[in-house]
Protein backbone atom coordinates (compact mmCIF):
# COMPACT_ATOMS: atom_id res chain seq x y z
CA UNK A 1 0.00 0.00 0.00
CA UNK A 2 1.59 3.22 -1.14
CA UNK A 3 2.30 5.76 1.82
CA UNK A 4 0.20 8.11 0.79
CA UNK A 5 -2.76 6.18 0.64
CA UNK A 6 -1.99 5.04 4.57
CA UNK A 7 -1.98 8.31 5.66
CA UNK A 8 -5.48 8.81 3.93
CA UNK A 9 -7.00 5.95 5.61
CA UNK A 10 -5.57 6.74 8.96
CA UNK A 11 -6.54 10.59 8.79
CA UNK A 12 -9.99 9.54 8.46
CA UNK A 13 -9.76 6.00 10.37
CA UNK A 14 -11.19 7.00 14.24
CA UNK A 15 -12.18 4.48 16.88
CA UNK A 16 -13.52 6.92 19.10
CA UNK A 17 -16.19 9.65 19.97
CA UNK A 18 -14.81 13.17 20.70
CA UNK A 19 -18.03 14.42 21.98
CA UNK A 20 -18.46 11.68 24.39
CA UNK A 21 -14.58 11.84 25.73
CA UNK A 22 -13.89 13.23 29.07
CA UNK A 23 -11.33 16.52 28.85
CA UNK A 24 -7.73 15.94 30.50
CA UNK A 25 -8.56 18.33 33.47
CA UNK A 26 -11.55 16.29 34.05
CA UNK A 27 -10.83 13.74 37.12
CA UNK A 28 -13.03 10.83 34.88
CA UNK A 29 -10.19 11.47 32.23
CA UNK A 30 -8.77 7.98 30.77
CA UNK A 31 -5.59 7.93 28.78
CA UNK A 32 -6.86 5.40 27.16
CA UNK A 33 -9.99 6.45 26.40
CA UNK A 34 -9.89 6.85 22.82
CA UNK A 35 -8.97 2.84 22.75
CA UNK A 36 -10.57 1.49 25.69
CA UNK A 37 -13.59 -0.04 23.84
CA UNK A 38 -10.69 -2.43 21.84
CA UNK A 39 -8.83 -3.18 24.77
CA UNK A 40 -11.96 -4.60 26.28
CA UNK A 41 -12.78 -7.15 23.10
CA UNK A 42 -9.32 -7.97 22.82
CA UNK A 43 -8.79 -9.17 26.44
CA UNK A 44 -12.50 -11.04 26.45
CA UNK A 45 -11.23 -12.98 23.43
CA UNK A 46 -7.76 -13.26 24.44
CA UNK A 47 -9.47 -14.94 28.07
CA UNK A 48 -11.58 -17.05 25.87
CA UNK A 49 -8.56 -18.29 24.00
CA UNK A 50 -6.00 -18.67 26.10
CA UNK A 51 -4.70 -22.38 27.05
CA UNK A 52 -3.42 -22.36 30.49
CA UNK A 53 -0.97 -25.02 31.14
CA UNK A 54 2.24 -25.61 33.62
CA UNK A 55 4.73 -25.15 30.80
CA UNK A 56 3.28 -21.08 30.16
CA UNK A 57 6.10 -18.60 30.93
CA UNK A 58 6.68 -14.75 30.22
CA UNK A 59 9.78 -13.61 29.75
CA UNK A 60 9.38 -9.98 30.24
CA UNK A 61 13.61 -9.71 29.18
CA UNK A 62 12.95 -10.73 25.65
CA UNK A 63 12.15 -7.13 24.48
CA UNK A 64 14.77 -4.35 25.44
CA UNK A 65 12.87 -1.08 26.66
CA UNK A 66 15.28 2.26 27.41
CA UNK A 67 12.41 5.16 28.27
CA UNK A 68 9.39 6.19 30.67
CA UNK A 69 6.08 5.14 30.79
CA UNK A 70 4.12 7.83 30.83
CA UNK A 71 1.32 4.40 31.77
CA UNK A 72 1.83 5.03 36.00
Amino acid sequence: MPLKRFKKITQNLHISNISTEAQRNSPDYDKLSKIRLTISILNKVFQDNVQVSEFNSIDESLIRFKGRSHMK
